[in-house]
Formats: C-alpha cells, structure tokens, sequence
C-alpha cells in the first residue's frame, strides 16, 4: 500500500511540473494583454473624446 502511495505521489510531482511551466505561460500571457487591453482601452477614450464623447 505504502509503494502505491509514494507512486501516486511521484506521478502527481512529475504531472503538476509541466502543469506549473504551462500555467506560468498563460499567466504571463494573460499580464501581456492586459496591458494590451489597457492601452487599447486608452486609445479609444482619445478616439471617442476627439468626437466629443467623454467617460
């Protein structure tokens, strides 16, 4: 029971580690376009202020 247990465990090590590189890319990607987002958002405003819209 106990070498089942510590397999399990080894297995769920190994799995989490390209889980781990995977989730850090998408959360760097994520922080990517929000910025983009951002300044999209900004670049809107401008646009909408210029035809006399304001937010």
């Amino acid at each position: 029971m106990a070498t089942m247990i510590s397999r399990v465990q080894s297995g769920l090590r190994t799995a989490t580690k390209p889980i781990a590189g995977k989730l850090q890319q998408h959360t760097q990607k994520l922080g990517e376009e929000m910025a983009n987002g951002a300044e999209l958002d900004q670049l809107i405003r401008a646009a909408l202020g210029g035809l006399g819209y304001e937010f």
